[in-house]
Formats: C-alpha cells, structure tokens, sequence
C-alpha cells in the first residue's frame, strides 16, 4: 500500500513540473481548443474570444502565473 501512495506523489510531483511549464497560449492551442473542437457545436467563438481578448495580452504568462 506504502508504495501506491509513493508511486501517486511521483507521478502528480512530476505531472505537476510539467503543467507549471506551460503557458497560457500553448494551454489553449494544445489542449484547451482542440478538446472545444470535439466537444462543443462553435468553438469558433472561443477561438475568437480567445484571440481577440487574451492572447496577445496575457498568453505569454506560465499557467501556474494565471491560476
């Protein structure tokens, strides 16, 4: 059991140094939109949103800035 859970802390340890990587526009352009693509009916409005309002503003920030 002991090493289950010290198997889980590695693995969200290194989940975690890989997402703190990332900024926000490669958030977005990897996985955020193409996930929108499949799940919603106009992710073109995201798309748009996105582009107009925050890429340019705020995407070169790290997701571990942001949140």
């Amino acid at each position: 059991m002991l090493s289950f859970i010290k198997h889980c802390k590695d693995y969200t340890k290194k989940h975690r140094s890989n997402t703190q990587r990332l900024t926000l526009n490669a958030f977005f352009d990897r996985h955020y939109f193409p996930h929108a693509q499949i799940t919603k009916k106009q992710s073109h409005h995201d798309w748009s949103i996105y582009n107009t309002h925050i890429r340019n503003r705020m995407g070169h920030y790290l997701i571990e800035d942001v949140t």
